[in-house]
């Protein structure tokens, strides 16, 4: 499990730079799980976009998400 910091702040690390370093210490499969931008702020509940993800990883990954009330809409039929 990883924290990348992509989207929001991707000059810290992004799924290039993270999956990158992820592959040269042999590590072929990552999962992100979204960070709180500060200690004291909900977590995100939307994961990046997986067309996003795809575009930039070097290695394969998963991706996960808070689902509630107010984001179950994003979850296609």
């Amino acid at each position: 499990m990883c924290h990348f910091r992509d989207p929001g702040y991707p000059h810290k690390e992004d799924f290039e730079s993270g999956t990158i370093a992820a592959a040269f210490g042999g590590v072929t499969t990552v999962f992100d799980m979204r960070t709180r931008s500060r200690p004291s702020a909900p977590p995100k509940r939307s994961p990046p976009s997986h067309k996003m993800a795809a575009e930039k990883a070097h290695v394969d990954f998963g991706l996960y998400a808070v689902l509630g009330e107010d984001t179950i809409a994003n979850v296609p039929g």
